[in-house]
């Protein structure tokens, strides 16, 4: 089928659709879609990371580098982080721009009704015994580290690199051993 035969629609019903035209996309565009709009600023330690999407790092553009920078300090000092509204790929996005180490992160938010109820997500802890949570709490300090996500690899990725660096050298590629259990 030739793309010049293809049509964006929105099924409104099983079965039925309304034809839209990039024309119709336009004019029904975010009016964040050349500014970012800061909304108001929360205290960051009130922000529940379930609702956190997508991490980005922000930059100022040319001759915004004292705005960024002072928003930056203000925020890092303040305890605070900001939600604004921005669009990006032709959708509206509610993010939370936070201070990172060297810079303002961005976070896109999933909205409220994209996130379980938390009442659905129970926990009882009846079935909990002093005796048994002295002993997790044990194996928790016991195993306590710093956090430090560069120790942290993907060995999928990691693995895929290697048997394509085989492949390419000419070599067999050959299923690694499984690791057994010691018992």
């Amino acid at each position: 089928m030739p793309r010049s035969d293809l049509v964006k629609g929105y099924e409104y019903e099983k079965g039925r659709y309304v034809v839209i035209e990039d024309d119709d996309i336009k004019k029904v565009a975010p009016k964040t879609a050349k500014v970012m709009e800061i909304l108001e600023f929360v205290e960051t330690k009130d922000i529940d990371p379930v609702y956190l999407e997508s991490s980005y790092y922000m930059a100022p553009e040319a001759g915004g580098e004292k705005a960024y920078a002072l928003l930056f300090e203000a925020l890092r000092k303040s305890g605070y982080s900001g939600v604004a509204k921005i669009a990006m790929h032709n959708r509206e996005h509610i993010v939370i721009l936070r201070p990172g180490d060297k810079g303002i992160l961005l976070h896109t938010m999933y909205f409220t009704n994209e996130v379980r109820k938390v009442d659905e997500f129970r926990t009882d802890l009846d079935l909990v015994k002093e005796k048994e949570l002295a002993l997790a709490t044990h194996l928790i300090d016991a195993l306590a580290a710093k956090f430090e996500p560069e120790k942290y690899h993907d060995t999928y990725r990691d693995n895929l690199l290697a048997m394509i660096d085989k492949k390419i050298q000419g070599e067999k590629v050959v299923e690694r051993p499984r690791r057994t259990s010691r018992r």
